[in-house]
């Protein structure tokens, strides 16, 4: 048989002090716990306002607009923090935005003894969003000359592959890849020509990024796992986030 460790207090008043240590010392993680859940949100929430803030462990972004052909969504982005019952978010500019453009994944000579008038295209394109995903809906891609005359038409499939194009001859013209919601392309075929090649596209998503830097002050009315209220430390404005399902 196993030991058995006992210990038995016969004092009463040591008893009720055991008791009152322990409880205080159950206590303290437990405020400690409540103290850091309390410093950040998490989740993207829809604001009355119009726009959607998404908070991360200590970043948040705002977006607003639906994105169009005419329409850039409109972004801002930065660090927040919590102090009591005041949020802080902290705006900063993006340096940086993506740009749309090409990189070639394989590039082979077609025939090194053609002359340039002569020389070939062939190219296989294959289209995706500056997260390296397909853009839905798939974007189309115009063949013109430069004269700017359609000339031929391409719609990407749900991979973001446009089928083979083979181009003879002299030809002097652009692939203008276009989409619903994503920024436009232009590849001159010169580029191309003389090659078989696959071509990766990327076309970030038409986004307009505020160029404000500062900190915005609010209070924490209402604090609630699905809803958070917002009030205005520089004027009257409220703002009430629900949380997206």
């Amino acid at each position: 048989m196993e030991p058995i460790l006992r210990v038995i207090i016969k004092n009463k008043k040591g008893m009720m002090q055991v008791a009152k240590n322990f409880l205080t010392f159950c206590a303290i993680p437990l405020l400690w716990v409540n103290t850091v859940v309390a410093q950040h949100f998490e989740g993207t929430f829809s604001g009355d306002n119009g726009k959607v803030y998404e908070f991360h462990q200590s970043t948040f972004k705002t977006s607003t607009g639906e994105i169009g052909l005419h329409s850039p969504q409109k972004v801002a982005q930065g660090n927040y923090s919590i102090t009591e019952d005041t949020l802080f978010l902290h705006f900063k500019p993006v340096n940086n935005p993506p740009k749309p453009g090409f990189e070639f994944v394989k590039k082979e000579p077609i025939d090194a003894k053609l002359s340039s008038q002569d020389r070939q295209v062939y190219v296989h394109f294959k289209i995706v969003g500056n997260d390296n995903k397909p853009i839905i809906p798939p974007p189309i891609v115009i063949l013109k000359n430069k004269e700017e005359e359609d000339i031929q038409g391409f719609r990407a499939d749900s991979l973001g592959q446009i089928p083979e194009v083979f181009i003879f001859g002299s030809f002097q013209g652009y692939f203008h890849f276009t989409s619903l919601a994503n920024e436009e392309l232009k590849i001159k075929t010169d580029t191309l020509s003389g090659y078989k090649s696959r071509v990766k596209v990327t076309l970030p998503e038409r986004t307009r990024y505020e160029d404000y830097e500062g900190t915005k002050k609010y209070m924490i009315k209402t604090r609630e796992q699905e809803k958070i209220v917002l009030q205005s430390l520089t004027n009257d404005e409220e703002i009430v986030l629900e949380r997206k399902k």
